[in-house]
């Protein structure tokens, strides 16, 4: 499944609020496919927390796993008829890395949806916010257009961000964020 298989620990301290937020990203929604992404600095456990929703959709029945690189490549040229059997959840880490592939599986989803009998959910795992442009870390409401994500609008294709497919299969505002740990909470992370 992928390199973070080993399950250290089986919950992420200052986390709570964020994993039972995540947890209703398996819930049945308006839609057969939507996306997600969880972002958050590096090292505050957003790959951790991908891994541990694998676990929990696997407990309910559901396919899960990472999708990247190579594998990402192949499901591309094999999934022209593929309609998922079972939900089916899809973990995407580091975006940056695989927007081509995220683009074309993106539109796969979305062109399919209509067909699917199961729900089909996409999670991005990438740092910075789809919502937020350039390294900027604050928090707060969602930005204006101007301010989005490179690689949002990379992925969009569209000088506004607006893709129209990509807004309609959001679920709810798109983005769940782990927020730096404190050294309480680091510390209880490495004990």
């Amino acid at each position: 499944v992928s390199h973070y298989a080993n399950r250290l620990i089986k919950e992420l301290p200052g986390c709570d609020k964020q994993w039972d937020k995540l947890k209703t990203f398996l819930e049945p929604a308006d839609q057969r496919f939507v996306w997600w992404q969880i972002a958050g600095i590096a090292g505050q456990g957003k790959s951790r927390m991908a891994i541990e929703l694998v676990f929990e959709a696997r407990k309910r029945g559901w396919r899960a796993g990472f999708l990247m690189g190579k594998h990402l490549e192949n499901y591309l040229i094999l999934s022209n008829d593929w309609v998922p059997a079972s939900p089916t959840l899809i973990v995407i880490d580091y975006v940056v890395g695989n927007l081509s592939g995220v683009r074309q599986l993106h539109n796969k989803l979305t062109f399919f949806d209509s067909f699917f009998e199961n729900d089909v959910r996409l999670l991005l795992v990438e740092r910075q916010r789809w919502d937020r442009a350039g390294g900027n870390e604050t928090r707060g409401e969602n930005s204006n257009l101007s301010e989005r994500a490179g690689w949002y609008m990379a992925l969009t294709e569209r000088s506004d961000g607006n893709d129209p497919d990509i807004v309609a299969s959001r679920y709810l505002d798109g983005v769940v964020e782990l927020l730096g740990l404190n050294d309480d909470q680091l510390i209880q992370l490495v004990s």
